[in-house]
């Protein structure tokens, strides 16, 4: 089973292969690291409850199947959580459906450790740390204490327990994305 620290450094890694460094880089193109991931993406209406449905084709690319109902931010966080559901596992076989709608899902109690991973796994793709800082940084800068560095920023927002941190980040992920594209 992957570590926070495996989910945080893979997420990092994905950020740094494509070259996600300043704030023209966001939102992140996930659709795009799901194509050069071999990913086949198909969005349409799924039953009841379900968002997302991520299985093998025949040859062994991951397969993933999409609601079609979800708002753009909600695609673009499932999209995110289903890529580390895939990237995470050691090997991925059979399917898996998810059937809450980010973010809520990332709260809910009957969730396992690895669907909490998953999730900080899209959150530290969809929201690269450097760029977070320095989102956090302009927004709020007045509010703030002067900081000198990220470390000391990220040890101020890490005072705070996990659950509100990630609730903090689920409300700063909804922010981040409020300016993207409708498909």
């Amino acid at each position: 089973m992957a570590t926070e620290r495996d989910e945080i450094f893979l997420a990092n890694s994905i950020i740094e292969e494509f070259g996600i460094q300043a704030m023209g880089d966001l939102p992140v193109n996930i659709d795009m690291i799901l194509q050069v991931k071999g990913f086949t993406v198909i969005e349409r209406e799924l039953p009841e409850d379900l968002v997302a449905i991520l299985d093998t084709t025949e040859k062994g690319h991951p397969l993933l199947v999409t609601e079609s109902k979800l708002s753009d931010r909600e695609a673009r966080f499932t999209k995110a959580r289903e890529l580390g559901h895939y990237l995470l596992s050691k090997s991925f076989s059979g399917i898996r459906t998810d059937k809450a709608a980010p973010p809520v899902s990332m709260m809910a109690s009957t969730n396992d450790d690895e669907d909490y991973g998953a999730s900080r796994f899209a959150a530290a793709l969809l929201m690269p740390r450097k760029l977070l800082t320095e989102s956090i940084r302009e927004t709020w800068k007045p509010s703030l204490p002067h900081q000198s560095d990220d470390s000391e920023m990220l040890e101020l927002l890490s005072t705070v327990g996990t659950t509100f941190a990630v609730g903090l980040g689920v409300v700063l992920t909804a922010y981040a994305l409020g300016a993207t594209r409708r498909r």
